[in-house]
């Protein structure tokens, strides 16, 4: 099959990438690797801070850079699904980001807590106090920018619902540029806040991060796809892959601070570079990705939603009912990273989707007559 019949059957769009069900096949790939690596890397926390042995998995301690992979998505997917849209309204982008984000959250956040309180009853393992305080416990389900939340993951989801506002606000006055000049604006007020007093106020401490750049990166990103063919897609996959690994698994030796000499080089540059360059060759590289992998890529959310509450239940059944910490051993935390995927693949298929689907009537409007009149485009959903 050539290049035309490809075109012609939507797997490819004129700017070079895959693409199926309106997704870009290797970004869906790699939302389901971002999630991974974020799950190892507090696999390796929960089980090392128990046991105090060592593991394969220790190479995993600089995964939560796949938080970095996730942003650029995001900002990728948002400023193509936006821009491609017929009309870009305030209310309905609101309230699909609502229902693609924190319900489930809430439900992940109501089952962590309901766990942490029962641990504490039966004496198990070593709950947290934050999950029977009020306070926290108000925070973490307004996801309030503030330290110390309930769920680990909690911050890059404040973050999130932040860009969101930020980028509806910007887009709907000056489309997807002004989105990217807010984003920027965003960022350096953030790089002048960690340099003044102000950075001890911790109610501002994740507003102030620097890391929201890489929501920018994402949207230009977007804007490259939007308007250019996308050139050395292969190449830089490659080096995005390399300079990812390296970041993540050698950071000391291979990571760029390391290759420009630079020992306090931000989050943003030592892990968000390498991850605009990663998803830039994925989103340019026209490759098929098998069913399965995709299927992982749309689980991505809930393996990163449940995997630390997958791994607090499993550890606290086996050691109640078998006796045994199965988090000692190298198999037995493969286990437990084997349950997160596929209770996360079971999540998505028997609740995720069919809300996510009953949710759009919430949201669904009737078009204008200028959307109406308005050629077709395809879109990249914003998942």
């Amino acid at each position: 099959m050539g290049l035309r019949e490809l075109r012609r059957i939507g797997h490819w769009t004129g700017s070079g990438a895959a693409l199926r069900a309106g997704k870009i096949e290797p970004i869906e790939a790699l939302r389901f690797v971002a999630a991974l690596l974020v799950a190892c890397y507090h696999l390796q926390i929960s089980t090392s801070a128990t046991t105090g042995t060592s593991s394969i998995f220790s190479v995993f301690d600089h995964g939560g850079g796949g938080v970095d992979i996730f942003f650029v998505i995001s900002g990728l997917v948002i400023g193509i699904s936006a821009s491609r849209a017929p009309v870009f309204d305030v209310r309905t982008f609101a309230i699909r980001r609502f229902w693609r984000i924190v319900p489930f959250y809430w439900g992940v956040l109501a089952a962590t807590i309901g766990i942490e309180l029962l641990s504490a009853r039966v004496g198990v393992g070593k709950p947290m106090l934050e999950a029977g305080n009020p306070y926290y416990i108000l925070a973490s389900a307004l996801l309030l920018p503030i330290p110390y939340q309930i769920m680990h993951i909690a911050w890059t989801l404040t973050l999130e619902l932040v860009f969101y506002a930020v980028f509806a606000v910007a887009f709907a006055r000056s489309g997807l540029k002004g989105a990217m000049l807010a984003v920027l604006a965003w960022y350096l007020v953030s790089v002048a806040y960690v340099s003044t007093p102000l950075s001890q106020i911790s109610a501002l401490f994740y507003l102030g991060y620097p890391v929201v750049v890489e929501f920018g990166f994402g949207l230009a990103l977007a804007w490259v796809f939007l308007n250019r063919r996308l050139p050395f897609g292969p190449v830089a996959l490659v080096l995005g892959t390399a300079a990812t690994l390296g970041a993540i698994f050698s950071p000391e030796q291979a990571g760029l601070s390391a290759l420009l000499r630079l020992a306090d080089l931000g989050r943003e540059f030592q892990f968000g570079l390498p991850a605009a360059l990663l998803v830039y060759g994925a989103m340019a590289t026209p490759m098929r990705v098998p069913g399965p992998v995709m299927l992982l890529g749309k689980a991505s959310y809930m393996l990163y939603l449940v995997h630390s509450m997958v791994y607090g239940l499993a550890l606290a059944a086996a050691k109640i009912l078998l006796g045994v910490d199965i988090g000692a051993t190298d198999a037995g935390r493969l286990a437990l990273l084997t349950a997160a995927v596929v209770g996360s693949v079971v999540l998505c298929v028997v609740v995720e989707q069919p809300v996510l689907r009953w949710s759009r009537r919430f949201s669904a409007h009737p078009p204008s007559p200028q959307a109406a009149a308005a050629p077709v485009r395809p879109a990249i959903p914003a998942e």
